[in-house]
């Protein structure tokens, strides 16, 4: 009966008060068993939703995780799963947000073992940024070849700004 996951209790209550199974549980319950079980339910509709909207997602080929709200709305509106998604519009973009985070975890992981990994950056690198730009060009060229580094063309922006966290860690590492 209640399958809109932002509907309130107090709402939910009077939809189910012409129910005959609410108005049994109504004798048997107390008001915080039917608090629980009202929760309860609510989360397992959100996370449902949450699952239905992550796989709309997933199985639409247009769509990345470096693609803005406003672009990927556009995508899946077309989609008539977009419509089962209770979500407002608000919350669906919050959902969104969370998608790409989720999705995006472990790419920015692989690139950050990438840097660890590589052998061309060293404490020393920062300083020789600093002295020369053009070797973070260099350090880039070695970086480029590896996959991981490619996967983060999707955020081009934050893999420089990984690149020189890297940097600045690496030269406090060094610094005694």
């Amino acid at each position: 009966l209640i399958k809109d996951p932002s509907l309130a209790w107090k709402d939910a209550k009077k939809l189910l008060s012409s129910d005959p199974q609410w108005i049994n549980c109504e004798q048997t319950l107390d008001k915080e068993d039917k608090d629980n079980v009202f929760s309860q339910h609510m989360a397992n509709l959100q996370r449902k939703n949450r699952d239905l909207f992550f796989r709309l997602l997933d199985e639409c080929d247009e769509i990345n995780p470096g693609l803005r709200w406003k672009y990927a709305k556009r995508i899946i509106r077309k989609d008539t799963v977009f419509e089962k998604v209770q979500f407002v519009d608000k919350k669906r973009e919050e959902e969104y947000a969370n998608w790409k985070e989720v999705r995006l975890a472990p790419i920015k992981q692989g690139f950050k073992e990438l840097l660890k990994e590589s052998t061309f950056i060293t404490p020393k690198s920062k300083k020789v940024v600093q002295e020369n730009p053009a070797h973070f060009d260099e350090i880039v060229k070695h970086l480029e070849v590896d996959s991981r580094y490619q996967a983060m063309s999707l955020i081009p922006d934050r893999r420089r700004e990984i690149i020189e966290a890297y940097l600045e860690y690496m030269d406090k590492k060094d610094t005694p």
